[in-house]
């Protein structure tokens, strides 16, 4: 059984990857208007990692959120 405080803390964490998620991809519209592809493809990358470990650590916590 996982502790609730163990939770609440990865579902913050998983809030904060949220959020710089959300920040990652306003970083990579402004790339693609400035027509940088190289740039662009490269906050992708960071993009899907983040995206990647956040889903781990909700799925390690079985947790709720999407």
């Amino acid at each position: 059984m996982i502790y609730t405080g163990r939770r609440n803390r990865v579902e913050t964490n998983a809030l904060l990857l949220g959020q710089a998620r959300w920040l990652l991809d306003r970083a990579h519209l402004r790339l693609n208007l400035l027509v940088d592809i190289r740039g662009a493809h490269k906050i992708n990358r960071i993009i899907n990692g983040v995206e990647s470990e956040r889903q781990r650590w909700l799925r390690a916590v079985d947790s709720p959120l999407p």
